[in-house]
């Protein structure tokens, strides 16, 4: 796994936790230059299963930083040990989290340009935020940049099962996401049904992602 490169002498790097709805935070990782009010800013939302250490997000951060832009990785919700933090896992409808993102870059008075950088699952959520911004995001959005986003849910699902090595991969992330949270909020979360469940479409029956 790539690393990501801290520039102490050029950047601020530093977690902060922010409120996206009741019972529920995420981390955002900043990267921020010293002088960070004159300089774009790009967010990175990696995919379902990833968070601000998967490969996506560092090898965008890194490019971002070596052309001297502003970096705020996103964890989604429980990602990367954040579990605590948030009683609820992350789905694609919960735009509400890319509009809090925006609104906390917005509140630190970065001026610059926001660009978007999103992988799959993350990009589903993206989209959906900027279609629900309107004309609003032309003022706002820099532009959009998306990996395989999860444009249609039902058939992105499907297609994932007719690759059952893929499938094993996301389902053991997913069912291992459900275990931290149930550590975290046992009383919310049920893990009885875990070790029946083989295939995505068994998942979404169970815990509707």
């Amino acid at each position: 796994m790539p690393k990501f490169i801290e520039r102490e002498k050029d950047f601020v790097n530093k977690r902060e936790f922010i409120e996206v709805a009741q019972d529920a935070k995420i981390a955002l990782d900043y990267s921020l230059h010293t002088d960070p009010y004159n300089h774009p800013t790009v967010v990175v939302v990696p995919g379902i299963s990833g968070s601000s250490k998967s490969p996506f997000s560092v090898g965008m951060a890194n490019k971002a930083v070596h052309h001297e832009f502003n970096v705020v990785r996103v964890n989604l919700r429980g990602a990367n040990n954040t579990e605590y933090s948030s009683r609820t896992l992350c789905h694609s409808g919960l735009s509400e989290d890319i509009h809090a993102v925006l609104e906390d870059i917005n509140n630190k008075g970065l001026e610059g340009k926001i660009y978007i950088a999103a992988s799959s699952f993350g990009g589903n959520m993206v989209l959906k935020a900027v279609g629900e911004m309107g004309q609003e995001a032309q003022g706002k959005i820099g532009g959009v940049g998306l990996v395989s986003p999860v444009v249609d849910s039902k058939n992105s699902w499907q297609n994932i099962q007719r690759f059952h090595f893929y499938e094993r991969s996301v389902l053991r992330e997913l069912k291992n996401a459900v275990k931290r949270q149930a550590r975290a909020y046992p009383e919310d979360w049920n893990t009885s049904d875990l070790k029946k469940i083989r295939t995505i479409e068994e998942w979404n029956a169970t815990y509707q992602v």
